[in-house]
């Protein structure tokens, strides 16, 4: 009888056991796998904030699931954590999409910067052959043609960073040539008012 009764409380224990709550392994690969998902679109480079919440989500299901792991087995649960994952699943695939968009935009904003980066350098290259040119000023001038030399290399290069799909590096050094650009127009520029104003004032009585 007595072991008739021990056999029943291990066939008992058994099925209990058997009937716990087991932690969501599919729902964690499929979250990490959304996770790197993101991160092949380059998420890191263009969805930043996006990529960020999928990664806390996924450490809150962990933290989530070690909780339950540390409970005696028939007391765990492990919803909670299957809906983080859940969450971080959504939470990937909006990432990722952030991702394809961001570097949409980025490459748009790098080509257009480019575009302007070409305008202003040629715009300077062409005042710069209207430069008063004098002893005074050959040094300058010398100066600011090594410069606008210097932007026509940095454009091929910024060419070279659009074809390999640095955008954002491209568009900041392609911002960069434009406002040095404009400002050797403006120097030139006010060299040329200068010389016209000093045409213009009339001659000092002797």
């Amino acid at each position: 009888m007595r072991k008739t009764s021990t056999i029943f409380l291990m066939l008992v224990l058994t099925v209990l056991l058997a009937g716990c709550a087991k932690p969501p392994q599919e729902a964690l690969t499929a979250a990490q796998g959304a996770l790197q998902a993101a991160k092949d679109a380059q998420a890191e480079k263009y969805a930043k904030t996006e990529l960020q919440a999928v990664d806390d989500l996924i450490n809150q299901a962990n933290t989530e699931i070690e909780t339950q792991n540390a409970k005696f087995a028939l007391f765990r649960n492990y919803d909670k954590a299957k809906e983080l994952l859940t969450q971080a699943v959504a939470a990937g695939e909006k990432a990722k999409q952030a991702a394809i968009d961001g570097k949409a935009a980025a490459k748009k904003d790098a080509e257009t910067s480019l575009a302007d980066a070409k305008a202003a350098v040629a715009a300077a290259k062409e005042i710069l052959g209207k430069a008063p040119k004098g002893k005074d000023t050959k040094a300058e001038i010398e100066a600011m043609t090594a410069d606008v030399t210097g932007m026509e290399t940095a454009l091929t290069e910024i060419e070279g960073q659009i074809g390999k799909e640095e955008y954002l590096d491209a568009a900041a050094k392609a911002k960069s040539v434009k406002e040095k650009a404009a400002q050797v127009q403006n120097q030139v520029q006010q060299a040329i008012d200068k010389k016209k104003a000093g045409k213009k004032a009339p001659a000092k009585a002797k």
